[in-house]
């Protein structure tokens, strides 16, 4: 623990280590460095404290965010391709516009003020860095972009869900020759397969970043912790009851027909009347 304290190292421009040049610190650079390795610079109950207060007080400030943050990424980027293309220049050039661009400006505003209220957040009882705090609101654009290097959002699933799809491929025609089937599966490759391969990929690659609502989020968690408790009160239910029942190792005798309950009767109002 300690091991990258940034006290213990200095912040040069590795270009000029073979050039003479003035002693000079990056102080942003010090502080992205310290604040993506705070886990080993700090010990495990102060970093499990300020963490948690950090994730607390997003989530928190996340319930009144703009809606357009979490908006569907996949529907933006299929927008992107209707409307940032050149047919639609061609065909109406009023709608003609960068809609990536344009709809995710918002996203780069908010990861630049959420970077910095972070770093705040999670530095909030170091003394150390108090004095910083001040400087944080009169950074120049260049270093708070720089700053967003350090922006996290918990509500986006960080699970890496496994699966995959499969794309049926195009009926083979026996009416056809060899060579016409194969010019067939070429065009189908061309027009149906590589399409929807690129609308498989976007999907898969728009949910790493999808913003969830943080109520609904919240919603779902607790949930599933209520589902959790009462499986486990029910398990706990049923060691109880099966407890009392005790349990035994012998094997369960079948169960014997009338014809062989009626014999050992017989068998004993014989033996009485020979007596």
């Amino acid at each position: 623990m300690g091991q990258f304290d940034p006290a213990l190292y200095d912040f040069i421009d590795y270009t000029q280590s073979h050039d003479s040049h003035e002693n000079y610190e990056d102080i942003v650079e010090d502080k992205i460095f310290k604040f993506k390795y705070r886990q080993f610079a700090d010990d495990r109950l102060t970093f499990e404290r300020r963490n948690q207060r950090m994730i607390d007080r997003f989530l928190e400030r996340a319930k009144d965010r703009d809606p357009v943050l979490e908006q569907s990424l996949n529907d933006l980027l299929t927008s992107d391709a209707r409307d940032n293309s050149i047919a639609q220049l061609f065909n109406d050039s009023s709608k003609f516009r960068n809609v990536a661009e344009e709809e995710t400006r918002p996203f780069r505003e908010y990861m630049v003020s959420e970077s910095v209220q972070q770093f705040k957040d999670y530095y909030e009882s170091d003394d150390e860095e108090n004095h910083f705090f001040e400087y944080l609101d009169n950074f120049t654009n260049r270093d708070k972009i720089r700053f967003m290097e350090l922006f996290e959002d918990h509500t986006v699933d960080k699970l890496d869900n496994k699966n995959y799809i499969m794309i049926e491929k195009r009926e083979y025609n026996p009416e056809l020759s060899v060579f016409s089937n194969m010019v067939l599966d070429l065009v189908d490759f061309k027009d149906r397969v590589r399409p929807l391969s690129k609308d498989i990929s976007q999907i898969e690659y728009a949910s790493k970043y999808q913003k969830q609502n943080v109520q609904k989020m919240l919603g779902d968690r607790e949930k599933f912790q209520q589902m959790l408790s009462e499986v486990h009160d029910d398990k706990f239910d049923r060691i109880e009851t099966g407890e009392g029942e005790g349990y035994s190792s012998m094997e369960i005798p079948e169960p014997k027909s009338d014809a062989e309950v009626e014999a050992p009767q017989v068998e004993e109002e014989a033996s009485e009347e020979k007596k």
